[in-house]
């Protein structure tokens, strides 16, 4: 048996599982995840719960949240799944991005 053409072919399989993963769940995540962020902040935002100093913390995990998946996961989903490279073009871009990302991945868990 060839393990060079087993392993072409399962190289080639899991590569073709990855795009599909990110072509379709990729945008179902992030609509999913801008209508949840979207709402909590709808909900924390009324005057009733504001009163509550914690809730302030919530408001800024939601934003927090919202900016990684708008910075994070559409750019990954945009290469893996789409081959479609933003940041190729304007490094300004790539530079914003990689900080804004990473700020808002270690800022979520310690609000």
């Amino acid at each position: 048996m060839n393990t060079s053409s087993s392993t072409d072919f399962t190289v080639s399989t899991l590569q073709s599982i990855l795009d599909n993963l990110y072509q379709y769940g990729g945008p179902i995540l992030i609509v999913l995840g801008t209508l949840g962020s979207i709402i909590n902040v709808i909900v924390y935002i009324r005057k009733n719960p504001r009163e509550n100093p914690c809730l302030i913390y919530f408001i800024a995990r939601n934003l927090s949240n919202f900016f990684f998946i708008y910075l994070s996961l559409l750019y990954v989903t945009l290469v893996f799944g789409y081959n479609i490279f933003p940041s190729s073009s304007n490094l300004t871009y790539c530079h914003f991005s990689f900080y804004i990302s990473l700020l808002c991945d270690t800022l979520s868990p310690f609000i």
